[in-house]
């Protein structure tokens, strides 16, 4: 198996079942399984790992009361 499009530590490059760490929160790596048996082409498949990063703190800003005005300006991160 080798990792293009990314950084990704594989454990064990000749199992199916390995595991794969090191994908960075917010990147993602691209993996490929390749089979060949003799004389044939080789097989390959691809699988993606996308590791999302989390998203920040919702902030919706501080509470607003008004009179009589039916306009609102938030603040909100």
């Amino acid at each position: 198996m080798e990792c293009s499009y990314g950084y990704a530590t594989i454990t064990n490059t000749t199992s199916p079942t390995t595991t794969v760490t090191a994908v960075a929160a917010g990147t993602s790596a691209t993996l490929r399984w390749t089979i060949s048996n003799g004389i044939c082409a080789p097989s390959t498949d691809d699988v993606i790992l996308v590791n999302n990063a989390l998203p920040t703190n919702a902030n919706a800003g501080t509470d607003i009361n008004q009179c009589n005005v039916s306009s609102f300006t938030l603040a909100v991160t």
